[in-house]
């Protein structure tokens, strides 16, 4: 191959990639009521070209807002992609 080409190449290369890093940072900031809804967000993000992406779900406990009543602490379930 000659030295275009190969430029050529990996600058789509380079370019696929920041696309994944960027789809990768978004779906990462989002939170979900539920793990059903975190499943099938996931199913639908496109798959790269030339990367592969795993995705997996983590399920965290946020405390509501404000002060909770005596003896009850209310935790809400919220899941997130990593």
């Amino acid at each position: 191959m000659d030295k275009r080409r190969q430029k050529k190449i990996a600058r789509r290369l380079k370019q696929y990639k920041t696309e994944i890093e960027k789809t990768y940072k978004k779906v990462k900031k989002l939170e979900f009521q539920s793990e059903q809804t975190a499943k099938a967000f996931i199913e639908i993000l496109p798959e790269g070209k030339y990367h592969r992406l795993e995705w997996g779900i983590e399920k965290q406990e946020i405390y509501k807002r404000g002060r909770p009543k005596k003896d009850k602490k209310k935790k809400l379930p919220r899941f997130t992609t990593n």
